[in-house]
């Protein structure tokens, strides 16, 4: 007689670790570039944010430097609302472009 190997009657999973790294994986991607998209939006908006503090404070923290400082701080605060749109406004405009091309 002869014998013939054993057969497994057990059923295999399917390789559900695979799909699970690839769920962890995109999760980690959507939160790194959260993370980012905060940090970027905070890093845009503070200068913006310190130069209104500066302004409406500028009577009590520098009393005596009344019109230099105030033109100083308004060329400031115009410069830097330039730059902020102009970074959205790029930003915008590129995914306009990546959701063009994606569809």
């Amino acid at each position: 007689m002869t014998q013939s190997a054993p057969l497994s009657l057990l059923a295999t999973a399917p390789d559900c670790s695979a799909a699970s790294a690839a769920v962890k994986s995109t999760q980690r991607q959507l939160t790194v570039m959260l993370v980012v998209i905060c940090c970027a939006a905070v890093c845009l908006q503070l200068p913006y944010t310190v130069l209104y503090l500066l302004n409406a404070d500028k009577d009590s923290l520098w009393p005596d430097h009344y019109h230099h400082l105030h033109a100083n701080i308004f060329l400031a605060m115009k410069v830097t609302r330039a730059l902020y749109n102009g970074t959205v406004s790029v930003r915008l405009y590129r995914q306009a472009v990546r959701a063009h091309c994606g569809r």
